[in-house]
């Protein structure tokens, strides 16, 4: 451990030197993948068009929906993107109160974290997906038909990437 002692006061400082690095990587990485936000989109609804196939349509509620829903299209994958910082940023916090040889471990930790958060969140879009969808569908009765907004399949799509992303690492 590092021999010298921090006050309250300099661990939330650094808490918040980490935190807002971190938070500059997904902006980074958000305005870059903004870009592509259609492309997300469109490979976001793949599953569920798979599902549907030909009768797949999509919605937008409001106005704005679609804008908003590039947005946050490009904020997800920054998220993803900026992984691997993030967790060297959470290694850079934690590490002052390590030993020595327990510091050793950064690489492995800041890799196997970003690998498994986003393998997690992999394993959801190709194997829980389609299936998870077919379901859903297959539970409407007869005389009821779906019609699907990009934004509830997006904000559906986003909490299962991340929920198998977190629980995955």
């Amino acid at each position: 451990m590092d021999e010298k002692q921090y006050s309250l006061l300099e661990h939330l400082k650094e808490l918040r030197r980490c935190v807002i690095r971190s938070l500059l990587g997904v902006l980074i990485c958000s305005i870059f993948a903004m870009f592509f936000s259609d492309e997300i989109l469109t490979y976001l609804r793949k599953p569920m068009m798979l599902v549907l196939g030909d009768s797949a349509k999509f919605v937008v509620l409001v106005p704005q929906e679609y804008f908003f829903m590039q947005i946050k299209a490009g904020i997800m994958v920054g998220i993803f993107l900026a992984s691997p910082w993030i967790f060297f940023q959470i290694w850079l916090f934690i590490a002052p109160g390590l030993y020595k040889k327990e510091k050793h471990y950064s690489v492995v930790f800041v890799l196997s974290g970003a690998f498994f958060f986003i393998t997690g969140a992999l394993f959801s879009y190709i194997i829980v997906f389609p299936p998870m969808f077919k379901f859903f569908i297959s539970t409407l009765p007869l005389g009821i038909h779906g019609t699907y907004s990009v934004g509830m399949l997006f904000g559906f799509a986003t909490n299962m990437l991340f929920a198998f992303g977190f629980y995955n690492f």
